[in-house]
């Protein structure tokens, strides 16, 4: 995952020097991730993301642009983000506790912080 991520970052022609890493999250596919770069001037946000599931894909492409706080992505499919504005997402395969867990956190506005053991599947 990182060394796929290195490669597009030059590939890019990004120099990494530049930018700050917020969070660099693996996904089940062993050449994918997802993650956040801050410009060290405070100039730009990005987010970039390989191989990851299709809805997360279609997210990431719609709401990348506007900021991602974190994201974090599970087996078959499942994750969840959480965007600068606070907003939660969450797709499919997500377990049902943890979809109760989130949609009451944003019924009662509180804040969240989500991890997904990626590689394990509820029993």
């Amino acid at each position: 995952n990182v060394q796929q991520f290195a490669q597009h970052v030059k590939k890019a022609g990004l120099g990494l020097a530049d930018y700050a890493i917020q969070f660099f999250t693996f996904v089940p596919d062993p050449t994918g991730y997802v993650t956040m770069l801050h410009k060290g001037d405070g100039s730009l946000t990005r987010c970039a993301w390989y191989n990851v599931p299709q809805e997360l894909d279609t997210v990431l492409e719609r709401e990348g642009p506007q900021g991602v706080r974190h994201v974090t992505v599970g087996v078959n499919g499942s994750y969840v983000v959480i965007l600068n504005c606070g907003l939660l997402l969450w797709g499919s395969g997500i377990p049902l506790q943890l979809q109760q867990l989130l949609e009451d956190a944003e019924k009662r506005r509180r804040s969240v912080a989500v991890s997904i053991i990626p590689f394990l599947s509820p029993s």
